[in-house]
């Protein structure tokens, strides 16, 4: 078993998206009772909970490693990611394609400098959710939900995740993305309608699924 596989295996995961209603105190106020807590993306330098204990805990991030400052995705900043105590980073995007091995690269160069434990998810992995996503591009926080699910969690809660269709939080993207809709929806390469598909397929398979009121309306 990898070391990332043993960090969720038998573990209380609550894996946390950037929806608005996530940031509502009362949604996270439970957030002690998990082993793992898990965020995607700029849900580190983006931080944003009334809980400062939750600001500062990350103990698995799901990243892209893109940046695109046109559709909202500035640099990162491992060095904060350090700061605010985020202890394994999780790539899910692999494969043989140029801009993968970039963006992954860049960070692997990033991170020499300050150690933080990581690892990727599998090509095999990666491939079998494009596919069940209709060879479209699974976007960071369904490839978590996928890939956090194999490694068999007792338990997976998960909130803050509604397929964008209420939208991000304000401070999660720069104001590039939220005046740039046309541009957004025109070169887009995640499919909404083939990620439900797949959601309600994992759902349906594992019963070790919970999944907050605002998801279970976005794919209804």
């Amino acid at each position: 078993m990898s070391r990332f596989s043993k960090l969720i295996s038998n573990k209380k995961v609550l894996l946390l998206g950037p929806a608005p209603h996530v940031f509502d105190p009362e949604n996270t106020k439970d957030f002690e009772d998990f082993d793992v807590i898990v965020k995607v993306n700029k849900m580190v330098e983006k931080a944003e909970f009334e809980d400062e204990n939750l600001n500062n805990r990350t103990d698995v991030l799901y990243h892209c490693m893109q940046i695109d400052l046109p559709n909202g995705d500035d640099p990162y900043s491992v060095e904060e990611w350090k700061s605010r105590g985020v202890k394994h980073v999780r790539m899910p995007f692999v494969g043989p394609e140029y801009h993968y091995k970039k963006n992954n690269n860049r960070f692997l160069k990033i991170n020499s400098k300050f150690k933080i434990e990581f690892s990727l998810s599998s090509v095999d992995t990666f491939s079998y959710a494009c596919e069940m996503c209709g060879g479209t591009l699974p976007s960071t926080g369904m490839l978590a939900i996928n890939d956090l699910i194999q490694q068999n969690p007792s338990l997976l809660d998960i909130r803050g995740f509604t397929f964008g269709k209420t939208g991000y939080s304000k401070k999660y993207k720069n104001e590039r993305w939220h005046n740039n809709k046309e541009s957004r929806e025109r070169t887009t390469k995640h499919r909404v309608d083939e990620q439900i598909k797949f959601m309600r397929k994992i759902l349906k398979e594992n019963d070790n699924i919970i999944i907050d009121k605002e998801m279970e309306s976005s794919i209804s």
